[in-house]
C-alpha cells in the first residue's frame, strides 16, 4: 500500500473533501507522510472528515491541517492504547515541528472526541477556534470539556448542535457544567 499510496495521493489535485478512516499516520513511511502533507496543503481542500485515526499524538494528525480548511469532523480518533516505535514518534514530531504555516481558521467543527476537544482548548497553535461558527459536539462522560469549548467559542457560535446520549441521565449534568464553566 505504501508504495502506491504516494503516487495515488499525488494525482488528487482538485480534491475538495477528504474522508479518512483507519490510517496509521504515525506508522507511515516518510514518503507517504509527505504525500499526505502535500494533499492536505491543496488550496482546494476545504473539508476533512476523520473517522478513525491511529496516531501517537493529536499533533501527528493536526500537523497535516492547512489554512484553506474550513470544515473538520473528528470522530473516534487517537487510539491511545496502541504502541508506536519511539523512532517513528520522533520522526513525526520533527516533521510537525519543522512546519512553518498559518493556523487553520475553521468555520465548522464536528467532534465526538473529548481527547481532540481537550487538545483544542490547550496551547496548540495549529487551529484557530475563534472562527468556528458551527459546532456539532457530542457530550458523554467527558462533557465538561465540551462545555469549556462551547464557553470558549461563546459569541462566535451561530449554530450549535449538542448530542447527549441518554439525555435523561446526562442532560441536567451538562447544563450544570455549562453554568460552572461560565462562572470560572
Amino acid at each position: 500500500m505504501e508504495t502506491v499510496l504516494p503516487q495515488l495521493l499525488g494525482m488528487l489535485t482538485q480534491l475538495r473533501k477528504l474522508v479518512l478512516g483507519g490510517i496509521p499516520t504515525t506508522d507511515l513511511i516518510p514518503e507517504t507522510r509527505a504525500a499526505f502533507r502535500a494533499l492536505f496543503a491543496l488550496p482546494c481542500l476545504v473539508d476533512v472528515e476523520v473517522r478513525h485515526l491511529e496516531v501517537a499524538k493529536p499533533e501527528h494528525f493536526t500537523g497535516l491541517l492547512c489554512p484553506p480548511l474550513k470544515r473538520l469532523s473528528v470522530s473516534v480518533s487517537w487510539v491511545e492504547d496502541l504502541e508506536f516505535e519511539p523512532e517513528d514518534i520522533r520522526a513525526v514530531d520533527e516533521e510537525v515541528k519543522d512546519q512553518k504555516r498559518q493556523p487553520c481558521r475553521l468555520e465548522y467543527l464536528h467532534s465526538d472526541s473529548t481527547v481532540f476537544m481537550h487538545w483544542l482548548l490547550g496551547p496548540q497553535t495549529m487551529i484557530d477556534i475563534s472562527t468556528i461558527h458551527t459546532l456539532n459536539a457530542w457530550c458523554g462522560p467527558g462533557m465538561e470539556v465540551t462545555a469549556r469549548l462551547i464557553r470558549r467559542l461563546g459569541s462566535s457560535l451561530e449554530d450549535l448542535t449538542i448530542q447527549v446520549p441518554r439525555i435523561f441521565q446526562w442532560g441536567a449534568l451538562f447544563l450544570i457544567f455549562l453554568v460552572i464553566v461560565r462562572l470560572d
